[in-house]
């Protein structure tokens, strides 16, 4: 039974479904509902589609033979590749070095944290911003991977025009 269907040949199956609870049960402690079952895989599969059709996979990078295993690679490559091209700004990473700078202080075992529980902080306390900005960015880019899941998975289902059932 076709559970999803859209552009190009792009379909989903009752068994595709299946075949991905099976895996999850099986490899991870993952559970949901059918609902959230279906959907994620229809949204892996469009995830996989993707990727290939971008030639995101290298042709060094093994995948795994065995077809879901394939299509959950595939799918977490497109998602990096969404996330990687996601446009930050300086001063996002800025913003963030500014309001939580506890989290760059150069010595955060010294005995002013011990001793006033919130003592005033200057630049010379903190890391350089230069040494931490990737870090920020990555976490960032961690924060917004929900969301630019989501879009993505919304783009892909009007580009294939994909009808669920």
């Amino acid at each position: 039974m076709v559970i999803a269907e859209g552009q190009e040949g792009f379909r989903v199956t009752q068994k595709d479904v299946q075949d991905l609870i099976d895996f999850f049960t099986t490899h991870t402690m993952f559970q949901t509902n059918e609902k959230e079952y279906r959907r994620y895989t229809v949204q892996t599969f469009l995830f996989a589609r993707e990727a290939e059709r971008l030639g995101l996979v290298a042709t060094q990078e093994t995948l795994p033979q065995e077809p879901i295993p394939k299509q959950l690679a595939l799918a977490e490559i497109y998602l990096a590749h969404r996330l990687q091209n996601l446009q930050l700004e300086p001063e996002a990473i800025q913003s963030y070095y500014r309001a939580f700078p506890e989290r760059f202080l150069k010595d955060s075992g010294a005995e002013k944290w011990r001793s006033n529980p919130q003592p005033i902080l200057t630049e010379d306390d903190l890391l350089p911003l230069e040494q931490v900005a990737s870090q920020i960015d990555a976490f960032i880019r961690g924060q917004m991977k929900k969301t630019v899941e989501g879009a993505a998975f919304q783009e892909l289902m009007a580009h294939y025009q994909v009808v669920m059932k």
